[in-house]
């Protein structure tokens, strides 16, 4: 049976409700534990909320994740939401699948593009940590991405670190739902035996600058150019 089927029936069986939820800035699952800021566990701010769909034992763990995210941009950058994956056990779930994600756009903009990115992590045996685009993108069931339209995930450093979406823009005060029951986010986690891996997944909006910033950016350019006639 694969993976993704293992997946639907755990969640009919389930009734929709989850295995194992957390709501604090830490929990353990599928041999690995995974945190996040002290910042972002508290719903007076951009908060996170995980929950385990299905445990696949040393194969795959679903993860749910929900969030909120309320900080205001800076010339067009947020703070992303951060979780980060420390190895508890050499049986650590092989592959981590982000599926039903909730994510409300609370910051005051419109997003016009969304980053996934993977930092850090150790090589060892099995390379560093690494998004499968090939699963989560390239079947007939795939990561639902709606409403933006576009992904770029280039490879760098033996594997893809880095999934940008775009095409689409998602307004503020908006719940977007990235990812369905029939398609994951994969990525592949790359636990060491006998050793000891760790990683962060960042996730990040991206925002139209405010027109303030844009300003601010043209009367620099305007100097610069200045700058360079008198020098001419």
């Amino acid at each position: 049976m694969s993976i993704r089927k293992i997946i639907a029936c755990a969640a009919l069986a389930a009734g929709g409700f989850s295995i194992q939820a957390a709501s604090a800035a830490t929990m353990h699952m599928g041999g690995w534990d995974v945190a996040w800021p002290d910042s972002q566990a508290s719903s007076d701010g951009t908060y996170v909320t995980l929950t385990v769909l299905v445990d696949g034992g040393s194969s795959f763990t679903v993860l749910q994740k929900v969030a909120v995210y309320t900080d205001r941009a800076v010339d067009g950058r947020f703070q992303p939401v951060s979780l980060t994956f420390t190895q508890t056990s050499d049986s650590a779930a092989k592959r981590l699948l982000i599926t039903q994600e909730n994510l409300t756009n609370a910051s005051g903009h419109a997003w016009t593009g969304f980053d996934f990115i993977l930092e850090g992590g150790s090589t060892g045996s099995a390379g560093l940590p690494y998004f499968d685009t090939a699963y989560s993108f390239g079947g007939a069931k795939t990561f639902s991405i709606a409403p933006f339209t576009t992904v770029s995930s280039p490879i760098s450093g033996g594997g893809v670190r880095n999934v940008s979406l775009g095409g689409g823009t998602l307004a503020d005060n908006t719940v977007w739902r990235p990812g369905a029951l029939s398609g994951e986010l994969a990525i592949v986690a790359s636990p060491i035996v006998g050793g000891h891996q760790q990683f962060t997944l960042y996730e990040r909006p991206d925002a139209i600058p405010e027109p303030s910033s844009l300003a601010l950016a043209g009367v620099g350019a305007m100097a610069l150019a200045t700058r360079r006639r008198r020098t001419a």
